[in-house]
């Protein structure tokens, strides 16, 4: 199965979450923001990773303004269209998505 799991942040259980679906034999591209300042899993490729897990942050090209009201609306939006176009190309079959803020997760659940 071809599994999309996503988790804004970039927290660790979630890419936890994604090599053991990969080593359970299911193909999985994990997504995170890394623009978004916070800590971290291990969200680098590690030797003993699966082959059919793919690791990759969408990246806004800016810090994620959390605290300024209309950056931030302006941002959600963008990451939302740059997730979907990222998640097109892979054609999941199942999306996991977390942690993701409302208008991002709207754009998300409209694709």
């Amino acid at each position: 199965m071809r599994i999309l799991v996503h988790d804004h942040c970039g927290h660790a259980f979630p890419v936890h979450l994604s090599r053991e679906l990969a080593r359970r034999d299911h193909n999985v591209l994990h997504l995170h923001c890394t623009n978004f300042l916070t800590g971290k899993g291990a969200l680098e490729p590690q030797g003993d990773d699966p082959a059919s897990l793919t690791l990759e942050g969408v990246d806004l090209g800016e810090d994620f303004e959390k605290y300024s009201f209309f950056k931030r609306m302006a941002q959600e939006r963008r990451y939302g269209d740059l997730f979907v176009d990222r998640a097109r190309r892979f054609e999941p079959q199942v999306v996991i998505s977390g942690n993701t803020p409302l208008l991002s997760q709207r754009r998300i659940l409209s694709w």
